[in-house]
């Protein structure tokens, strides 16, 4: 089962809070190292800390990257709307190209 540390990183990530998330990982890495150095991670050792950490990982580095390809094409899409925007003389007006 999930810790409650790690659902919020989820969350985080999936609302684009992106700083809220880095915080809450600094906080899980840290307590995750003093868990493992203090042996408290229970009967049954790390494994099953270190597992949750590494698909939390795994999870992160996905969505991350994918948030970070569709702002990409949201910025070329800007990039491009600017170069073939409408137009404006000194006034501001709009200029009407004709053939």
């Amino acid at each position: 089962m999930e810790s409650d540390s790690a659902a919020r990183i989820r969350d985080a990530i999936a609302r684009g809070q992106y700083r809220e998330a880095w915080q809450l990982w600094n906080a899980y890495a840290a307590r995750l190292e003093n868990q493992l150095r203090a042996g408290a991670c229970g009967a049954e050792g790390a494994a099953p800390a270190m597992a949750e950490a590494r698909d939390l990982y795994e999870w992160s580095r996905v969505a991350l990257l994918s948030a970070r390809a569709h702002l990409r094409e949201r910025c070329h899409a800007l990039e491009v709307a600017t170069l073939y925007g409408p137009r404006r003389n000194h006034t501001g007006a709009p200029v009407i190209l004709t053939a």
